[in-house]
């Protein structure tokens, strides 16, 4: 090959290479800068932030434990009316509460919440839980059972846990006030909480257990039990509660009741032991009140003229209480026995205990002498208690003049206002 077409040859073969690079550098734009970075963070504006997942449900038990822990009264109060609805409507929730009294792992202030709903029921289910509970319970839970068994149980409405306070009604430890009120009518409830009467451990377990069984004393099981205890209880609240139930129930016996004489045989033995102030004062209604046999006016009315200050009074108010009734059998007997005292006792307070006693026999011929005699008496509070007995029987000449002496020349103002008084309604009569 000649050297003219080898030249010929390199000069196509470069001007190929050359079309070749020119044409692929116009194909191949240039490459872009980087993006700034927060520009590549930055999301789109078509992204959406992702979901927040749902909350749990909240779960009405533990917000409710919640509460019954919080402290709060009114809030505590409120939940207590509203578990006590739902425990009336819906029997799983009734389970609930009884398994919350019998788990000792529940927070203390829910057991007892929910002890006192489930005794808000006349639910036997309910009540033989809490009976049942009082086994084994310690006297500071068997004193919320006692309690709780006890309370009132027939109302209507469910807003009953914040009554305002009474002798019968009473405030829990967690702030709510309950009425303890109401005979507890299943024999088995009762057969567990008759042996509380007589719990060595504690006199607040007694006193409990003799006020939540104070109605219930027509069922001869709890009076034969009450009478037990009655005769060795010296801790006054439940001696007091226990002679007070006796009583009452006492007074709504007939005279000729076959077994109303082992009561009041009971109740005379306790008042006769020094240490039974609580039991005297608190069987006194109702024994005004019951009518009595002559057997026992005569069993009594020897302790007006002798025994302790207090038993004096005791005998005093009762038998002065029966005698405002004119049918009250041996009145002659209380009146000797208070016209004797009137006149020669030597203790200033029992003559006056006995000239007060004295206005419950206006219609006895000989009481208007022995008040006048009175009211010349030594002790200035006797003279006004005689005062104030002649004021309560009939106006008479001999009444009128001891009182307008009196107002006019007594040394004491006090009886001198007292006469004034007295004779101002005594003469509108």
């Amino acid at each position: 090959m000649n050297k003219g077409m080898i030249a010929g040859i390199l000069v196509v073969v470069v001007v190929a290479v050359v079309w070749v690079v020119g044409a692929s550098q116009k194909q191949v734009p240039e490459a872009a800068p980087p993006a700034p970075l927060k520009d590549i963070l930055k999301p789109k504006a078509d992204d959406k932030p992702p979901k927040t997942p749902p909350a749990p449900p909240k779960d009405p038990w533990k917000e409710a434990l919640s509460i019954a822990t919080s402290g709060s009264i009114d809030s505590v109060t409120r939940l207590a009316a509203k578990w006590r609805g739902q425990a009336r409507e819906d029997e799983a929730f009734l389970r609930r509460l009884i398994q919350a009294v019998k788990d000792p792992g529940t927070p203390a202030e829910a057991r007892e919440l929910a002890a006192f709903v489930l005794g808000s029921l006349q639910k036997k289910e309910a009540l033989a839980a809490l009976a049942d509970a009082l086994k084994d319970a310690d006297p500071a839970w068997a004193r919320v059972l006692l309690l709780a068994l006890g309370s009132q149980k027939q109302s209507e409405d469910d807003d009953i846990f914040g009554l305002p306070e009474s002798p019968r009604v009473l405030r829990t430890p967690l702030g709510l006030t309950v009425e303890i009120r109401g005979r507890v009518v299943d024999a088995e409830v009762r057969a567990l909480m008759m042996p509380r009467l007589a719990d060595s451990a504690s006199a607040d377990v007694r006193w409990a257990a003799a006020l939540a069984l104070g109605d219930s004393t027509d069922y001869g099981d709890v009076r034969q039990a009450f009478v037990t205890a009655l005769a060795t209880e010296a801790e006054p609240p439940a001696q007091g509660e226990l002679s007070k139930a006796l009583a009452n129930w006492a007074a709504g016996q007939p005279e000729d009741s076959a077994e109303r004489p082992a009561v009041l045989a009971a109740l005379f033995a306790g008042a006769a032991r020094a240490d039974a102030a609580a039991l005297r004062l608190r069987c006194e209604d109702g024994l005004k009140r019951m009518s009595w046999a002559a057997s026992e006016v005569l069993a009594v009315a020897p302790t007006i003229e002798a025994g302790s200050f207090d038993q004096r009074r005791w005998a005093m108010a009762v038998l002065a209480g029966a005698a405002a009734r004119p049918e009250t059998p041996e009145r002659k007997a209380i009146f000797e026995s208070l016209g004797r005292v009137a006149a020669s006792e030597t203790e200033a307070k029992l003559r006056e205990l006995a000239v007060t006693a004295l206005s419950s026999f206006p219609d006895n011929p000989g009481t208007l002498g022995i008040l006048v005699a009175r009211m010349g008496d030594d002790a200035w509070h006797v003279r006004a208690a005689a005062v104030r007995a002649v004021g309560r029987g009939s106006r008479t000449d001999e009444a009128v003049n001891a009182l307008r002496k009196t107002a006019a020349e007594d040394p004491d103002e006090r009886v001198r206002r007292a006469a004034a008084e007295t004779l101002k309604v005594l003469t509108s009569k």
